[in-house]
């Protein structure tokens, strides 16, 4: 998960209390000019290994294979740029890992009389693909694009992703998220990475404004290694690492859904609707294009071949469409392909 820049419109501004010790198998480490921390870590000493479901594990330093109608790009490893690379990178045998920096407490869920929980819970606005019946699908893509949201709470945070459902329990995400203390990135031993160019939760250097119309957006793609199994995600085309096979004993190839677009953490979830903004904070309207968009929407199917979704397969799914909505643009963009919209600002006199 990539992060984007610190939020400057915040509600109420987001300090980070200390920093965390290196991990285990630091080469070097290099400090950013925004004075954040990336370790450059030994490949084989990076945090996935802490999980014994790796054990004698062999690291795959490249996809088998890639699903066919994806560019890859050799040539240009940065097609988008992370702060800190200016003052280094790591070297070939080492990955780099974003020294994270922890924040306040979470708040806790608290149980009212009436049966009804309310507390910190999750706010989507979607879209969704099913495969046809008998069919599973082996990854996915779009273009999502970046924005800077206003989060109003600490704990709370803002992402837009695209995910992978092989299971109800099983879900694979990449994407980008602002500033959280969630187990993300390779917080959560059992990513493997190989790219030495990115660091996953790092700050991404573009982000999109409404204002001078400047727009970013990062090709994000998740698919299944048909011959090893493992879940390769790749940005822009270039591979960053995997979740292995051996984390997922017992279940079949392919995915059962998958799934793009926003989603907002509310860390209180009790009296005002929080004010943290989905994306760029505006409501989908088709008719002005301004929202928060998503892009080249594609599945792999079982030939390992990236196609476009018929709108036959997808839905929408807006948890809270007061506060936050979706809207496919139901015609394909000659050059983009299937895109929607989505977003919006959280309280608002109808979401209040």
């Amino acid at each position: 998960m990539l992060k984007s820049p610190p939020v400057s419109g915040s509600i109420e501004p987001i300090k980070p209390d200390y920093v965390l010790a290196p991990p285990r198998g630091t080469v070097k480490t290099i400090k950013g000019d925004d004075g954040y921390l990336v370790d450059c870590v030994d490949m084989y000493k990076q945090p996935a290994f802490d999980n014994l479901l790796l054990k004698d594990h062999k690291i795959q330093m490249e996809p088998s294979s890639s699903p066919q109608n994806m560019n890859q790009n050799d040539a240009s490893p940065n097609e988008f740029v992370q702060p800190w690379q200016k003052s280094g990178l790591c070297s070939k045998g080492t990955v780099p890992i974003w020294r994270r920096r922890l924040q306040g407490q979470s708040h806790k869920i608290k149980k009212q009389s009436n049966n009804t929980i309310q507390g910190p819970h999750f706010e989507l606005a979607t879209v969704r693909a099913f495969p046809a019946t008998g069919t599973r699908f082996y990854g996915g893509s779009a273009s999502i694009s970046v924005w800077d949201p206003a989060v109003s709470r600490q704990d709370d945070y803002s992402e837009s992703t695209m995910l992978v459902q092989l299971t109800s329990a099983s879900l694979l995400m990449a994407g980008w998220i602002t500033d959280n203390t969630s187990c993300w990135d390779l917080d959560c031993n059992g990513f493997v990475q190989v790219n030495n160019i990115y660091a996953l939760g790092s700050l991404i250097n573009g982000v999109s404004t409404l204002g001078d119309h400047t727009y970013y957006a990062i090709k994000t793609t998740i698919h299944q290694d048909r011959k090893t199994r493992n879940w390769w995600v790749s940005f822009e085309d270039n591979p960053i690492g995997y979740w292995p096979a051996s984390l997922f004993p017992g279940l079949p190839e392919g995915a059962e859904m998958l799934q793009w677009g926003g989603t907002v953490y509310d860390s209180v979830g009790e009296g005002a609707h929080t004010q943290t903004d989905m994306g760029n904070g505006l409501f989908p309207d088709v008719r002005t294009n301004k929202a928060s968009v998503v892009c080249s929407l594609q599945y792999v199917d079982d030939s390992n071949t990236l196609q476009i979704p018929g709108l036959s397969i997808l839905g929408v799914l807006a948890t809270k469409p007061l506060c936050y909505n979706v809207q496919l643009i139901p015609e394909l963009d000659p050059n983009l392909g299937q895109c929607f919209l989505f977003g919006g600002p959280g309280r608002n006199p109808l979401c209040p």
